[in-house]
């Protein structure tokens, strides 16, 4: 059984392509977490996949800290296998989460479109600027602390003709196991 718990609904970035309405205020508290994984677990279910999502689940972390060390002790309380990932921009993944994520066999979902310019047209900061450096540096420290990860890219109409070169840039850094989803909302014309 898949669980998304969407931490938050806010978000420190503007995608262009986002589908998601993001809203700032308090995220999910540990509590409520706990109590979502644990309803699907006192159901029968011996699988659960969970996905911390958001907005932006990092500006949850301190929940993330608290429930991903317990997942595995309430997996065995209830006989069930119980695995993790989080879907997450890095601008907030520094060396001591991608470390943490690691030890806790959290396998990270990195947004992130490819090379600096492709980066910049789809996935400005709140307030405009570039995310290309947080994103290059998130993912050196997944490298560096050899965190399980895949790149996940969105394939906007502006950067369609560059998904090569963006599978380059990102492999040519480490990543290997590259994910790409269609913008289908963008305005794809002959010329895209």
């Amino acid at each position: 059984m898949q669980l998304v718990l969407q931490l938050s609904r806010d978000c420190n970035y503007a995608c262009r392509y986002c589908y998601q309405r993001h809203r700032a205020g308090p995220g999910m508290t540990p509590a409520t977490a706990e109590r979502a994984i644990r309803s699907f677990l006192e159901a029968g279910h011996r699988h659960l996949a969970l996905t911390w999502f958001g907005g932006e689940p990092l500006l949850e972390r301190g929940v993330i800290e608290e429930l991903q060390p317990r997942l595995e002790a309430i997996g065995a309380e209830y006989r069930a296998l119980v695995t993790a990932k989080i879907a997450t921009n890095g601008a907030l993944l520094d060396e001591s989460f991608a470390a943490f994520a690691r030890r806790h066999a959290l396998f990270i979902s990195l947004s992130l479109d490819g090379a600096p310019a492709s980066q910049e047209e789809g996935r400005p900061d709140r307030s405009g600027a570039s995310s290309a450096a947080a994103a290059e540096r998130a993912l050196g420290h997944l490298i560096a602390a050899r965190t399980p990860f895949a790149t996940y890219s969105v394939v906007t109409p502006a950067n369609a003709r560059a998904l090569g070169d963006n599978a380059a840039w990102l492999f040519e850094r480490g990543s290997r196991v590259l994910v790409t989803s269609i913008d289908f909302g963008g305005d794809w014309n002959d010329r895209a």
